[in-house]
Parts: structure tokens; C-alpha cells; sequence
């Protein structure tokens, strides 16, 4: 037999590195019976996401959009570490935030005619600040019963209503080369797979009746102005005939529920001619006036305590 050489026995050595370093990275790749490590798996699909609680939005809804729900829209975005919720016991409206000025809120509504009234609201207070009408867009999301996309001050944003569910998104610099709209509606399309919230009406919106009577019943003429809650934009009824009565539904504002007011006056000024007005929201006087000569006033703000 040849004598074993130290280059030999080098050889031999290497080979038998090699061998084991195969043998350490097939352990390492399998578990058990050739499938890959645990390590190596994808996180099990979330199957349950978070829910209103007794009818009012939670700050956990927040997590129904995650970064990487925003990736797979090719946006970029936190976890929402600002999550607030509306003031008072309705919990109506939440706001999520992160940094970038990226965020998402939820507004839910009791039905689908206070989802509407609340929408309406929302857009006009947008549209001060939206872009040119050529970056504006309506119904770009199949599926929901109204949406608005624009450019609005430092971003984009998606505004949506289903039912009397509201969802808005919006983009800010962390965001600004991307495809905005796609990416919006992708993920307000997630928020309302994740949640049934706003399909099944919990209540009504405020019903408000104004009354304007005169003594005697019908003193003439008389000029009529209220402020309309909805469009907080005054109203004017010139030469009306008593007994004046408007009624209107009224949504559910939160702390941000603009004031009622009515006026009346006659068309000419009369002695001993009087008039008396009152405001009832939800079949309660929210204000009513005594018998004045000529003129009468009446004012009150929604209570959004129910």
C-alpha cells in the first residue's frame, strides 16, 4: 500500500468538510420530511379583522389597512400609530394617522340616509380646498354607493360611502409618485371587504320640524329665514302664510353638529300682530319662543349625547 502523504491527508479533510457542511445546510432546509423550515413559511392569512363594538367604531378598526396592505398597492405607508376617536358616546368618527401624512378615516352613520346627508356634508367642506376639476373624479369605486377622488392640499384623497359606512384615504408626501387613484381604491376596497360596518341600518337620522305660527293665525306676509344644518347655508322664504311648517332629516354630526336657527318677521311691521316659532328635533322641543310683536327667533343645537 502507498504510503499516505500529508497532501493525501489535506484532500481527505477538505472532503470531509464539504461533506458536512451538505449535511448541515439539508437539516437546516428541511423539517422532518423535506418541507422547508418553519422559518421559512408565510404568516397564516389574517381571517378576522375588527369590528364596531355595540355599533361605534373602535380605534382597533384602525388595523383593517396595514403597511402591508399599502405595499401590495404600491404606496408606502406605517402602522397608524395616531388613532383618535370622536368625542362623546356616539364614537362615530375615527382618524388613523401615520408618518408622511398618510391617513384613514371611518365615519359610520346609522343608516344609509344619514350616510348620505354625512357624505354630502364631508364634499362640500373638501371642495374648498380640491384641485382643478380635471384631477377630480366620482364613482371610481364599483361597489360603493358614492366616491370622490382629488387632489386636495398637500396630497390625494378617496373619499367613499356604503350604506352609512364613510371611508376616506388620503396620500401625502410620503406618497407622491405613485398611480394615487389605483392605489385608493385598492385599499378603501380592502376596508370594505374587512367589514359589514354600515350595511345594516342601527337607527335613523334626527328628524327636525320648524313651526312659525302668528296671532292672529295669519298676520300677513311674513319673511322667513333658517339656517340649514346640513348645507349650513341660511334659507330664505319670502311672503309665506301662516301656518308655516318645513321638516327635514338631519345626520348624525357629532361634536361638529352646526346650530339651528329660526327667524320670522313680518313682511310689514304691524302693531298688535305677533308671531311665536319653535324647533323640535326627534319629537323634542329643542326651543320655542313666546308670542312677539312683528318678529320672533328661535335656536338650538342637536344633542348628540343618544
Amino acid at each position: 500500500m502507498k504510503p499516505t502523504t500529508r497532501r493525501d491527508a489535506t484532500a481527505r479533510g477538505r472532503a470531509l468538510l464539504a461533506c458536512g457542511l451538505a449535511l448541515l445546510l439539508a437539516l437546516a432546509g428541511c423539517d422532518g420530511g423535506g418541507e422547508p423550515a418553519s422559518g421559512d413559511q408565510k404568516p397564516p392569512e389574517r381571517t378576522s379583522w375588527p369590528q364596531p363594538v355595540d355599533g361605534k367604531l373602535t380605534t382597533d378598526m384602525c388595523d383593517l389597512l396595514g403597511p402591508d396592505d399599502y405595499a401590495a398597492a404600491g404606496a408606502l405607508a406605517n402602522a397608524f400609530d395616531e388613532r383618535t376617536l370622536e368625542r362623546g358616546t356616539a364614537a362615530r368618527g375615527l382618524s388613523c394617522h401615520s408618518a408622511g401624512e398618510n391617513w384613514l378615516t371611518l365615519n359610520l352613520q346609522p343608516d344609509p340616509v344619514s350616510g348620505g346627508l354625512y357624505y354630502d356634508w364631508l364634499l362640500r367642506g373638501i371642495g374648498k380646498n380640491a384641485g382643478p376639476p380635471a384631477q377630480q373624479r366620482e364613482n371610481v369605486l364599483p361597489g360603493a354607493d358614492e366616491s370622490w377622488f382629488s387632489a386636495v392640499d398637500r396630497g390625494h384623497q378617496l373619499m367613499v360611502r356604503r350604506g352609512g359606512l364613510i371611508v376616506g384615504l388620503h396620500f401625502g408626501f410620503l406618497n407622491k409618485d405613485i398611480d394615487h387613484l389605483a392605489a385608493a381604491t385598492k385599499l378603501i376596497g380592502l376596508v370594505l371587504e374587512r367589514t359589514q360596518a354600515g350595511t345594516t341600518a342601527t337607527g335613523e337620522p334626527h328628524h327636525v320640524t320648524l313651526t312659525v305660527t302668528g296671532r292672529p293665525a295669519q298676520p300677513g306676509p311674513v319673511d322667513i329665514q333658517y339656517l340649514d344644518p346640513n348645507t349650513v347655508q341660511l334659507v330664505s322664504e319670502k311672503g309665506v302664510t301662516l301656518p308655516w311648517t318645513k321638516k327635514f332629516d338631519v345626520a348624525w354630526y357629532g361634536p361638529t353638529s352646526p346650530g339651528i336657527t329660526l327667524n320670522a318677521n313680518l313682511s310689514t311691521p304691524t302693531l298688535n300682530k305677533y308671531l311665536t316659532c319653535a324647533i323640535t328635533v326627534d319629537s323634542k322641543k329643542l326651543d320655542d319662543s313666546e308670542p312677539r310683536m312683528s318678529f320672533t327667533t328661535c335656536r338650538g343645537k342637536i344633542s348628540e349625547a343618544q
